[in-house]
């Protein structure tokens, strides 16, 4: 009896038919991610000048583009307000647009504009409105002081603050809380010069709130720490506490707080991705407007 050998056969007629189905694609467009603007600038009423950070983004496919193709020296950059602008000037040891506020200030109530053009087709623009701090104040400051052992066996205290605030009735308010210890030592030269080192919150949170549950009532910050070790001879016993109340646009808020969420879930392949939030027309990034309420508190 005779034994055919079949399988060869059927592997000729498999690579015959795959064969023929091959096909150049004529129709496929080729993809292509170019750069944007990336813009962050924040104003505020108390601010003395205009900065407006400025660059490209770094396109996801293609040729990696190197820091100084990043930046963007010869844009158009102006801040109006709607009857008056603006126009920012390049600063390249910054790398950041200016403007000082002499003449033409931040005020609180107003709406800006921002708008960037640059060689290239490059245009974006985003607006703001700066919010009122009427009926916003800081009332109520807490302390409390514990003795620890540093590394090399000194005395160390460490103190806890938060504090308390009036909120505006009347309109969605949006809050973030800073802390600092204000001091005054002498340098090598023997001037005397101001020092401010930040106040931590517990876990690195942002101290960013709502007064969407508390309409015209009081808000409470969380704790925050700093320390005090052994004072040298060339600082100055007396120092201040200083508290800020940052009163910010919605803008503001979504840009903190989703920063801070994207910080907290780097490295962990198990956190959600965070969109970072941005406000910006025709690029990425964030133009927000902010107020602020400060209180300096003598400690010894």
């Amino acid at each position: 009896m005779k034994t055919y050998r079949i399988i060869p056969f059927i592997i000729l007629i498999a690579i015959t038919l795959l064969t023929a189905c091959e096909k150049d694609a004529d129709n496929v467009k080729p993809f292509k991610v170019d750069s944007k603007l990336v813009v962050h600038a924040f104003i505020s009423p108390q601010d003395t000048v205009l900065k407006v950070h400025l660059q490209k983004s770094q396109p996801a496919l293609g040729r990696r583009l190197s820091e100084e193709q990043l930046q963007v020296p010869n844009a158009n950059v102006t801040i109006s307000d709607g009857s008056s602008a603006v126009t920012l000037t390049y600063d390249p040891d910054h790398n950041a647009y200016f403007s000082k506020l002499r003449e033409w200030a931040i005020v609180a109530g107003k709406t800006y504009t921002l708008k960037v053009t640059a060689p290239g087709g490059y245009a974006a623009t985003a607006s703001c409105s700066v919010p009122e701090a009427t009926g916003i104040a800081i009332t109520d400051v807490s302390t409390s002081t514990t003795t620890e052992t540093d590394y090399y066996g000194g005395e160390m205290k460490r103190y806890k603050v938060a504090y308390k605030w009036t909120d505006a009735p009347g309109v969605n308010n949006y809050y973030r809380t800073l802390a600092a210890k204000v001091f005054w030592h002498k340098n090598y030269y023997g001037d005397r010069q101001r020092v401010a080192e930040p106040a931590h919150l517990d876990r690195g949170k942002p101290g960013l709130y709502k007064d969407d549950k508390a309409q015209g009532g009081v808000l409470t910050s969380d704790d925050f720490y700093y320390y005090q070790g052994a004072q040298s001879p060339d600082i100055e016993k007396q120092y201040q506490l200083h508290l800020l109340l940052v009163v910010s646009d919605k803008n503001y808020y979504l840009y903190q707080d989703a920063q801070y969420k994207q910080s907290q879930s780097n490295g962990n392949p198990f956190a959600e991705p965070v969109v970072m939030y941005s406000n910006i027309e025709g690029g990425l990034g964030v133009f927000a407007g902010y107020n602020q309420v400060e209180a300096l508190i003598d400690m010894e």
